[in-house]
């Protein structure tokens, strides 16, 4: 920024004070010696910047900026705009990290998703700059048509809307925005044509998720495998629906996270990672060894099988990442456009998915295979899935088809663990 900006936006925006002279006596006489200005804190604190030299002073202005800018510096201020009540948000969050009330990989991911809303606000300049009194509902109407362009999730788009949510809520403690005044993101999901496009209506879409899996029973599950020609793509699915792992946590995988064990111990996969959902990289959730889940012995003969083959091709045999794209004549991570781009072609006709379940739709259906047919216990099950707790598993799987079947009417376990079955 220029000069000229700078001291704008400290005076006008930021309610910040000039930028002054300050002077000593001396033998009597008045000397000029320096530049001063004062930095006001919300808590009512005041202090003071002095240099010899103006410009010094308007740069380290230009720094007190940036750290108000990231929620490092709290001021009652004027003007704020979203993008600033986000890196507050952001700061309060690492602050409590710091703290140990939320977990390293929770920051990651809240920070991730709060970055990404930052790169599109800035996108805009009416949004970028709308002070956050003036917010209106078409705001956040057309902010969220720019959220659709990334994702058609349901579950993706609620979670961007709860980080402005929570940052329109952190700035009432700021008194940014006044607490009288109703959170417009809380209007905005109170609206029912909104409450069905992020599926606020529970009750309908545990019926819709329910209706599917009374649909996909294990013949029309074998019959949609059978339809992926591409050998490497139609172990990722069998794998999703296998293990109940997301595709992102599928395609994160390495070839060493493949524990072939053999004696007393069954194969498993070791998940700790996701790719990320534009760059062409992974993104490390946990430390690895902390979530284990098991292999039935016709996945695992799939598996080795398939890294065997990827050893004998010098093309693919030095490279580490379990699934890779290959791009450019180069070997490298997936993230979702491309798995998308490779997946969506096979999920038509009878096999075709609503928007808002795609691919998570195959996670479902294992953990509903796993609950209705007595597979595994409520722990392991949200051990496997990455659920913090069952509490956790019991209040996402809650439609009427994923509950206990008689014992009489399920089916084989063994059969079911080992992939015979689909």
């Amino acid at each position: 920024m220029e000069r000229t900006q700078i001291l704008n936006k400290w005076q006008n925006e930021y309610g910040q004070g000039t930028v002054y002279k300050i002077y000593e006596t001396v033998n009597g006489r008045k000397e000029f010696k320096a530049y001063q200005t004062k930095l006001k804190k919300l808590d009512g604190s005041v202090k003071q910047f002095t240099k010899k030299n103006k410009e010094n002073l308007i740069e380290q202005i230009a720094g007190l900026i940036r750290q108000i800018d990231e929620g490092k510096i709290v001021v009652p201020r004027p003007k704020t705009t979203l993008i600033q009540s986000i890196n507050y948000y952001v700061y309060c969050l690492e602050e409590k990290r710091g703290e140990g009330k939320i977990s390293t990989s929770n920051f990651n991911q809240k920070n991730g998703n709060a970055q990404k809303i930052i790169n599109i606000l800035y996108k805009d300049d009416t949004l970028a700059n709308r002070d956050i009194r003036d917010w209106q509902s078409s705001d956040t109407l057309k902010l969220m048509n720019y959220f659709k362009k990334r994702t058609q999730s349901a579950n993706v788009l609620g979670t961007y809307l709860k980080i402005i949510q929570d940052s329109f809520f952190n700035s009432m403690n700021t008194n940014d925005f006044d607490a009288k005044d109703q959170n417009p993101i809380v209007q905005f999901k109170k609206n029912p044509v909104n409450m069905i496009d992020l599926k606020i209506d529970t009750e309908t879409h545990r019926n819709d998720t329910m209706k599917l899996i009374e649909k996909w029973d294990f013949k029309m599950v074998k019959e949609f495998k059978e339809t992926i020609e591409n050998r490497v793509l139609r172990l990722v699915i069998s794998i999703c629906f296998s293990c109940g792992l997301r595709i992102s946590e599928v395609l994160g995988l390495l070839t060493k996270d493949f524990i072939d064990n053999t004696g007393n111990y069954v194969p498993k996969l070791d998940v700790y990672s996701q790719i990320d959902s534009d760059g062409f990289q992974r993104n490390v959730k946990t430390s690895a060894g902390n979530r284990y889940v098991p292999l039935g012995t016709g996945l695992a003969d799939e598996l080795r099988n398939y890294i065997k083959h990827r050893n004998n091709d010098p093309f693919t045999k030095n490279n580490e990442i379990l699934f890779p794209l290959f791009k450019d004549g180069k070997t490298m991570w997936h993230n979702y456009r491309t798995a998308h781009k490779e997946l969506v072609p096979y999920l038509i006709g009878k096999f075709e998915l609503p928007n808002n379940h795609k691919f998570h739709f195959f996670r479902h259906w294992c953990v509903t295979m796993w609950k209705r047919n007595a597979i595994y216990n409520g722990y392991d099950i949200s051990r496997f899935i990455g659920h913090k707790n069952e509490s956790v598993t019991a209040r996402v799987y809650t439609h009427l088809f994923c509950k206990q079947l008689e014992e009489q009417d399920r089916c084989d376990k063994d059969d079911y663990i080992n992939n015979r079955l689909f």
